[in-house]
């Protein structure tokens, strides 16, 4: 199915049309039936809560389609048609809403005896007018301790949507060393996740330079360390560009890369270099003294 996402921003009273494609990978000929449900955020890592199909006000009688089922057979894709029709009285705001599509009738979907595949189009609407765009920073912390051994660097990102209307945050978070230089650069959002009205989003940022092995013990920490190699401390970031927010857009933290396990190596490597160099010095000697 393409697209995924509907995102359209309309005044009261009118209209827009769009086209979404569905194709069929299954090896026999599916019949799909179309549903609409209206969503409500759930938790902050971006799920959502689908209201009963029962529940058409509001946006699922705003959306509708050329036909409510069709037929496809093995490798078929076809497009369709909707129209997004907004009532003249609608409030200015956020409007959200999942079509879906499945090869099982509407009316027998939430039965235990009827289990089938669908795959759902988010639509996010935004009807034009008293539109509120604002966020929250609740809370940017590390998620790792503030003194590591090697990379990655956790950061949490929380922000909270205080406005009537989906935003779509932007941002980045900027990891500088003790010179002052930036060593990384990380997108605040590059899933491009959206956050509903009254609900909260939790964004997971990472700074590394090569994906962890698992393991234990000392070589292979130390090998983690090399591969993962950053020393000194460092200042992390972050900078939200978009949406407006409350309270500060850019807040640093600060934290240490230790490598003890490579400093360890380093020093006995060190010692084992004056050995031979002394041992080797005595060679020379002794030799020429037997000259």
């Amino acid at each position: 199915m393409t697209p995924a996402v509907a995102d359209i921003s309309l005044d009261p009273g009118v209209s827009q049309s769009g086209k979404v494609t569905i194709g069929n990978d299954e090896n026999a000929p599916q019949t799909f039936y179309i549903s609409i449900q209206k969503f409500i955020p759930s938790g902050d890592s971006g799920q959502q809560t689908f209201l009963p199909p029962s529940d058409t006000s509001g946006l699922p009688n705003w959306i509708s389609f050329d036909r409510p089922s069709f037929t496809l057979r093995t490798g078929e894709s076809r497009q369709l048609t909707y129209v997004v029709n907004v009532p003249r009285d609608a409030a200015p705001g956020g409007y959200y809403a999942v079509v879906f599509f499945s090869n099982v009738p509407p009316g027998t979907q939430q039965t235990n005896v009827s289990i089938g595949a669908r795959t759902g189009m988010l639509f996010f609407i935004t009807v034009k007018g008293a539109v509120v765009e604002q966020a929250f920073l609740e809370d940017f912390a590390m998620e790792t301790p503030a003194r590591i051994d090697r990379l990655p660097a956790s950061f949490r990102v929380v922000l909270q949507n205080v406005g009537n209307v989906h935003v779509l945050p932007e941002g980045s978070l900027t990891i500088r060393n003790v010179f002052g230089n930036t060593v990384a650069r990380i997108p605040l959002n590059q899933a491009k996740n959206r956050i509903l009205p009254n609900s909260k989003r939790r964004f997971l940022l990472s700074w590394y330079k090569d994906i962890p092995e698992l393991g234990s013990g000392f070589l292979h920490d130390a090998k983690e360390e090399w591969k993962n190699f950053a020393v000194g401390p460092y200042r992390a970031t972050l900078e939200i560009v978009s949406p407006k927010t409350n309270g500060l857009t850019t807040q640093t933290l600060s934290f240490w890369v230790l490598p003890w396990r490579l400093g360890i190596l380093f020093v006995l490597g060190l010692c084992v270099l004056m050995v031979l160099g002394r041992l080797h010095r005595r060679w020379v000697i002794a030799r020429a003294t037997r000259a």
